[in-house]
Parts: C-alpha cells; sequence; structure tokens
C-alpha cells in the first residue's frame, strides 16, 4: 500500500470514528433516560437493575417485568431508606392483593402485584432532583428487593 492510500485510509477511518462519536447517547451508560425498563431476578428476591437515573420534570415511563415465578411488584418511594421501610410495614398490614398502605402519600408511583411472567407500565414524574428508594411490598420480599432512582 503506497503512502497516499494508507493517508486516505487512515483520515477515512478518523473521520469515521469522530462521525459516531457525535451519533452516540451523549453520556453513556448513566445517562438520564425517560423509559426503563425494570425486571425481577428470575433466581431470587431482587431486581435486575438497582440503579436508574431519570430526568427531573419530565414524564418517566418504568415497565416493571416479572421475571420470577413468584408475584411482584414495583413500588417507588417518596424518599430514602426510612420511607421506604414505612410504605412496605404498612403495606404488609393492609395485606393483599395490593399490599399497598391505604394512605399512599408517600408513594410517587407503583405497578399492581404481578404474577411470574407478567408486565406493567407505569408513568410518572419527579419534581425534584434526589435518591428515590423502589421496593417490592410483597411479604418478606424487602429489603433485599429494592433499587435507587436519582433524579437529576
Amino acid at each position: 500500500m503506497n503512502f497516499r492510500t494508507r493517508f486516505g485510509f487512515f483520515s477515512a477511518l478518523i473521520a469515521a470514528l469522530f462521525i459516531l462519536a457525535a451519533c452516540g447517547n451523549g453520556g453513556g451508560g448513566g445517562a438520564a433516560s425517560t423509559e426503563h425498563t425494570i425486571a425481577s431476578d428470575p433466581s431470587g428476591f431482587a431486581y435486575q437493575q438497582t440503579e436508574v437515573a431519570v430526568p427531573v420534570g419530565e414524564q418517566i415511563s418504568v415497565t416493571f417485568e416479572n421475571a420470577s415465578n413468584v408475584e411482584h411488584n414495583w413500588v417507588l418511594v417518596r424518599g430514602g431508606e426510612d420511607v421506604a421501610q414505612t410504605v412496605n410495614t404498612e403495606g404488609n398490614a393492609a395485606g393483599g392483593p395490593t399490599y399497598l398502605p391505604e394512605d399512599q402519600s408517600n408513594i410517587i408511583a407503583a405497578t399492581a402485584m404481578l404474577e411470574g411472567g407478567s408486565n406493567e407500565t407505569i408513568t410518572f414524574t419527579i419534581d425534584e432532583p434526589d435518591d428515590y428508594r423502589y421496593i417490592c411490598t410483597f411479604p418478606g420480599h424487602y429489603p433485599t428487593m429494592a433499587g435507587t432512582l436519582t433524579a437529576q
């Protein structure tokens, strides 16, 4: 390969790399998004995604997929671990079929209690930047079945 051919090839390669970089999503895996899928771990009481970032002030869609063979839900609470514990305790006391507390002022969004293999999409908006906990309120699943949604 002569010098001109090599120079032309490498120039085209560098230009292609710049074009691909410009077409990226602007922040890699940590970029905030308005649509998320969160699934239960098929082999245990956990979510496969335990950290999610979302933008403040935009409509968010979360699809919860119950990949397990037991019932699970996805409940986003208005606060951290202390609020999650309160929502879980009150939800367990309320009983089935929803295992959600009667007073839902500490809940931002929640799916129904889903049978294994089913899914549900919910939409909501976060108005304040913060870290929010999401949990499953089926008795015995929390605190191992929990994650953090960061609004930024």
